[in-house]
């Protein structure tokens, strides 16, 4: 006998949805953040510097030529994460689409406006890499508690160089560099108290003159370089998300057409990397939207021979290739050190939710859309301000 009683079983449902994990955003702690009503371009110029020369008694002496330039930003980035809802939806879920993500979208323009923010590394004046802590020169910097010391104090002595002043400095870093701090000051007292609620999101501790803030959207960048064609079925991956090259039309999510030489083939996987969310018939198909979302802000550039990749945001990324000859190089996280308020950030319109409610549907039905416009420039006599710190992140 088998007696059969589930269907006298109930399904529970959870109140809550289960909740998307979120980078904290630490960009409004460092940069100078100002709102503009109205306008597009911001402008600040700067004068030619003077120098003393000698003086002779009785004698003339040659005055310098003194300029003024003027240096400008816009307010040019306009950006929007919109999301369709329909309000049959709303009337028959048991959760609401829309406040939920209406949370989530606005989340998703502050994370890109804080990696940009953050990916300013590009602009300074300094960089800090192995070389400065007794490693090799043009090498991203193995940390360990043994050199982390000598990698702030290399940070706070090109500021010292240029004049820059001790008050207010920082220092965004990755997870990792972030452990070893603390696994190098474990026991001890910082003497920080409830200051980490003063100093905003993200703050760690205040060490070697800097305020230490913890980010997982700093930049990442690397190379790829394929030793020759690659084959069918060959894969790289980039943060999870893999992607396939086959010798056939490109078919499933991710495959990219390997083409009859290196740099063709190269042109597609550059154009499917700058073009997430798209396909191109015959040359590949995107990846899925899960996918895109953690490739999101990425910038990749065609060496020819080989592929350079810049992800804003991306923070410690693992990359593959599953040939063995087709290393990927350079990995690096630019953690960013400098001064606060070296970048100005003008916020014209800071993330909003808004709604448009489609003519021809139901009332409710319409698409919710996070928008924002802003610009952002780390102005010419502030790019003394900021060091490049290169952590490697291999």
């Amino acid at each position: 006998m088998a007696n059969s009683l589930t269907a006298l079983n109930k399904e529970l449902w959870e109140k809550e949805l289960q909740m998307n994990l979120e980078k904290r955003l630490v960009s409004p702690s460092i940069c100078n953040t100002k709102s503009v009503a109205d306008g597009d371009t911001i402008h600040k110029p700067y004068l030619s510097r003077v120098y003393s020369t000698a003086y002779t008694r009785q004698t003339d002496f040659t005055t310098q030529d003194l300029t003024a330039t003027d240096e400008s930003y816009n307010i040019d980035k306009f950006e929007c994460a919109p999301v369709y809802i329909d309000q049959i939806d709303n009337i028959q879920n048991s959760y609401s689409a829309r406040s939920e993500y209406s949370s989530d979208i606005v989340t998703a323009l502050k994370r890109r406006i804080d990696g940009n923010i953050l990916a300013e590394y590009s602009n300074a004046t300094s960089t800090v890499d192995a070389g400065d802590v007794g490693g090799t020169d043009g090498v991203s910097i193995d940390v360990s508690t043994s050199n982390i010391a000598k990698m702030f104090m290399s940070a706070g002595k090109y500021l010292d160089n240029l004049n820059v002043s001790e008050e207010g400095r920082f220092a965004v870093v990755c997870p990792s560099v972030a452990a070893i701090l603390e696994e190098m000051i474990a026991g001890k007292d910082t003497s920080m108290g409830d200051e980490a609620t003063k100093m905003g999101a993200g703050f760690l501790m205040r060490r070697f003159g800097f305020d230490v803030y913890k980010s997982n959207n700093l930049t990442f960048t690397a190379r790829w370089t394929p030793a020759n064609q690659p084959s069918d079925s060959d894969t790289l991956t980039i943060n999870g998300v893999t992607f396939t090259f086959v010798t056939g039309t490109p078919a499933s999510a991710g495959e990219v057409k390997s083409e009859s030489d290196t740099a063709t083939t190269l042109d597609n996987l550059v154009a499917c990397l700058n073009n997430l969310g798209s396909s191109s018939s015959g040359k590949y198909v995107t990846p899925a939207q899960d996918d895109v979302w953690k490739l999101n802000n990425m910038v990749a550039t065609d060496g020819t021979t080989y592929l350079g990749l810049q992800m804003k945001g991306g923070g410690e990324i693992t990359v593959a290739a599953s040939e063995t000859n087709d290393p990927w190089t350079l990995q690096t996280v630019h953690c960013l050190f400098g001064k606060k308020g070296a970048t100005e950030l003008g916020m014209q319109q800071y993330p909003t939710v808004g709604f448009n409610q489609e003519p021809k549907r139901l009332p409710g039905s319409g698409n919710l859309v996070a928008y924002s416009a802003y610009g952002f420039i780390t102005w010419l006599r502030n790019k003394d301000l900021l060091v490049d710190v290169q952590f490697g992140a291999a």
